[in-house]
């Protein structure tokens, strides 16, 4: 959420730019993105994320979210089931370009994941 987010000011964008950052680098950093991938679905992930700047990064994003709720732009649910829902739907992204590397260059692909990940999200 760091790279640009302050210059955007719709909630829409600031979670598009995380959105795109997360797919791109999962299919960037392929090796890095599996041992992640890995890690986040092993017990030592509730250990990790007890680091202050994990927990820094998770707070701006509860944040990003909480006010998305307040401004009815994000469904009313639980943050928690935000997060697990982008989570899911960046790795299948993730998963689907590797299987498939010209989906990355694929804009009409790439913005109809987008629609899919953001209807998923928004009232």
């Amino acid at each position: 959420m760091r790279v640009g987010h302050e210059k955007i000011n719709s909630v829409e964008g600031k979670m598009r730019l995380i959105w795109s950052n997360l797919w791109k680098y999962g299919v960037e950093n392929s090796h890095k993105y599996k041992f992640m991938k890995q890690f986040h679905n092993s017990p030592f992930i509730s250990h990790v994320m007890q680091d202050p700047s994990i927990q820094k990064e998770e707070s701006n994003l509860h944040k990003l979210i909480q006010y998305g709720i307040d401004k009815k732009v994000l469904k009313n649910i639980p943050i928690e089931l935000h997060q697990y829902n982008s989570y899911n739907l960046v790795v299948g992204l993730v998963d689907l370009i590797e299987r498939n590397d010209e989906l990355r260059y694929d804009n009409t692909f790439i913005e109809q994941a987008w629609e899919c990940y953001w209807d998923c999200l928004k009232v």
